[in-house]
């Protein structure tokens, strides 16, 4: 509220026809709703309107040796100190006042309004893999002003149904004074009252939350408030995040290839050109590529002799940064006498359980023998006399079973 205080310091004599005006400074109008009001006398004119920044009272008496006042309500999109000087004051028995009492001057300091950002961690919830299957909701609440402090924080978050507050909140808080941090077990919103947050400094709440049905689920805050002069300021903004639950994805990889060498780094592929005489080896890799550990895990091949790669793991975890091998099981099965030319190829499933349930994978892996042949012919195959041409032809002939590059 702009009030406006004329003084009128004569003993005996009131002071009719007062007027002055009022520019206000960049940002501030008049309110919505002006709630223009005055005590002085007369039939003064005093009717500023919504969304006006010159302010003009007029037609006012003020009593001897006495006072009136003169109001309305203002709002200011200009985030700091405004300053306002109002223009100098009139009256029809003194005329104008030009001296530093003639007219007034005011600041309005305007708070910039907390601001608000959450999130999930971690935004998926894995039924049955995530501990607890549960998420960590944060809510980091920013007090942009940097001079001023801010009281009577508080905002409330209704969760989309489906998610709830965990059994164990593990709900905290810190930077934001000694609020009221609402997080009761198995409820489905969570609200803060009276918080308080130093100048340019942050609140950060956080609750666990858990649901047991699969979706995503994208919630929204309400509007984070506070109080100025008493009064709640609700203009603060929201904000948004994004949780899924769902159920954990199972998947095992198989891949078996042939090579010349035991040596795992070694060059391995799933074709192999070979000769007959040649040993062979064959490599197998079985790769949890899942979001669930897999159990059970065994290789099956319908022509190599695998015996001596059991036992496979027990179970194969979840890829792991911290331990990037250990969803990897790997054996080399060999020598392998190639005795006989031709093609071989080897079929081999790899297999693994999550719940009961298994899950596969196969490869294949091929070798094939080499055979080369050359063969030469001359046209004609006599000649009769020096000088004439004989064209000579060179046949090239894959006799074997490999692809020759």
């Amino acid at each position: 509220t702009l009030s406006f205080t004329l003084s009128n310091p004569n003993a005996s004599d009131a002071l009719t026809g007062a007027l002055f005006e009022d520019e206000l400074p960049t940002g501030m109008t008049v309110a919505a709703t002006p709630n223009a009001s005055t005590t002085c006398g007369g039939t003064p004119t005093w009717a500023p309107t919504a969304g006006e920044t010159l302010l003009s009272f007029s037609g006012g008496t003020i009593p001897a040796n006495s006072s009136c006042t003169v109001s309305v309500d203002v709002t200011s999109s200009t985030v700091g100190v405004s300053a306002n000087v109002s223009g100098f004051i009139y009256a029809n028995e003194s005329g104008g006042n030009n001296t530093s009492t003639g007219s007034a001057s005011a600041s309005l300091k305007v708070l910039a309004s907390p601001e608000i950002d959450k999130d999930f961690d971690p935004d998926l919830i894995l039924l049955g893999i995530t501990p607890n299957n549960a998420s960590t909701l944060s809510f980091t609440i920013t007090n942009p002003n940097p001079a001023d402090a801010i009281g009577g924080v508080s905002f409330a978050d209704t969760f989309p149904s489906g998610v709830v507050v965990a059994s164990t909140p593990n709900a905290t808080t810190t930077g934001c004074g000694s609020p009221t941090w609402s997080t009761v077990a198995g409820a489905g919103s969570v609200s803060l009252t009276g918080g308080s947050i130093a100048s340019g400094g942050s609140c950060v709440l956080t609750v666990d939350v858990t649901g047991t049905v699969t979706g995503s689920y994208a919630n929204t805050t309400g509007a984070v408030s506070h109080i100025v002069s008493g009064v709640s300021a609700s203009n603060g903004d929201t904000a948004s995040a994004t949780l899924v639950i769902d159920n954990p994805i199972p998947k095992i990889a198989f891949l078996k290839e042939v090579g010349l060498t035991s040596n795992a780094d070694g060059a391995w592929s799933d074709y192999l050109a070979v000769e007959v005489g040649d040993q062979v080896y064959y490599k197998f890799t079985v790769e949890n590529i899942g979001e669930t550990a897999l159990t059970n895990i065994g290789v099956s091949d319908d022509t190599l002799d695998i015996s001596s790669c059991a036992p496979w793991p027990a179970s194969l975890p979840v890829a792991d940064g911290a331990s990037p091998t250990a969803h990897i099981a790997t054996c080399i099965v060999g020598p392998i006498d190639v005795t006989v030319a031709g093609a071989v190829t080897n079929d081999a499933t790899a297999s693994g359980e999550y719940g009961g349930n298994p899950y596969e994978d196969d490869d294949t892996a091929k070798r094939a023998t080499v055979d080369l042949g050359l063969d030469k012919t001359a046209s004609p195959t006599t000649f009769t006399a020096a000088g004439q041409d004989i064209d000579y032809t060179f046949t090239v002939t894959n006799d074997g079973n490999a692809i020759l590059q």
